[in-house]
């Protein structure tokens, strides 16, 4: 692997994490601009929109903490079980696969709303 390729290797996470932030980013401002709005609409005053976003970020902050508190103990729990949910749905997969007549009944339904929906325009 050339050195140019690693390196765009190296920074794709980098990308798709920086378009992520930048959609985070867009969606709070715009919330922030319309929430004056919002919040007239509801009988609030305008005058509340820095304490209404000063709470909003108080509690993202509380939450996001407890919730990597929570994951951080969780997580050895989700590391013994994880194996046995993944088996357990891939036999689920396989026995749904495996059943007789499943494709008939599928094909049946898929049928019968094509024919059910083409009737409610007239065709």
């Amino acid at each position: 692997m050339s050195k140019t390729s690693a390196i765009s290797a190296a920074s794709t996470p980098a990308i798709y994490l920086g378009i992520v932030q930048f959609v985070f980013l867009t969606t709070w401002t715009v919330y922030a601009i319309f929430l004056p709005g919002l919040l007239e609409s509801v009988g609030i005053a305008k005058r509340w929109t820095a304490w209404v976003l000063m709470g909003d970020q108080i509690l993202f902050v509380v939450f996001d903490v407890a919730a990597g508190y929570f994951a951080d103990r969780v997580h050895r729990l989700y590391g013994r079980i994880g194996p046995w949910i993944v088996g357990a749905t891939a036999i689920s997969c396989l026995a749904f696969l495996l059943h007789r007549g499943w494709r008939r009944r599928v094909i049946h339904l898929g049928a019968r709303r094509c024919s059910s929906s083409s009737s409610a325009y007239g065709r």
